[in-house]
């Protein structure tokens, strides 16, 4: 709750939390008005400019909860408390392995194509 109160100027009456086994969790209704971010239907330079505008939020963001009033709250001790070792370590394991498989795939792809002369623009 400290850290939505730190991060969401005067709250969001959509957000509440609740607290069980000593942990805190954020719960969320989707606003109404709320609408979904098509992000195929950006062009390149759309896709760079709501990347920036979202980059600069959450800087914001970040920038904000080191300035909070609350000198006994540190938002990275509460985070560091709520990972599951075992779980995070599996989670970046199986994902190290998903992207290693993606490389190897893409490279016998980019190796036929350099084959095929996709990539010689001296033409």
């Amino acid at each position: 709750m400290k850290a939505q109160n730190v991060h969401l100027a005067g709250g969001d009456r959509f957000y509440g939390y609740a607290t069980f086994d000593d942990k805190s969790y954020l719960i969320r209704e989707r606003s109404p008005f709320k609408k979904e971010m098509d992000l195929d239907s950006l062009g390149k330079k759309e896709f760079r400019n709501y990347a920036w505008i979202c980059g600069e939020t959450l800087a914001q963001t970040h920038a904000r909860s080191d300035e909070s009033d609350d000198n006994n709250y540190e938002a990275e001790e509460e985070i560091l408390k709520s990972i599951n070792p075992d779980l995070f370590e599996d989670d970046i394991l199986r994902f190290a392995q998903m992207e290693y498989h993606q490389v190897k795939k893409d490279y016998k792809l980019f190796k036929q194509d350099h084959e095929l002369g996709a990539f010689d623009f001296r033409r």
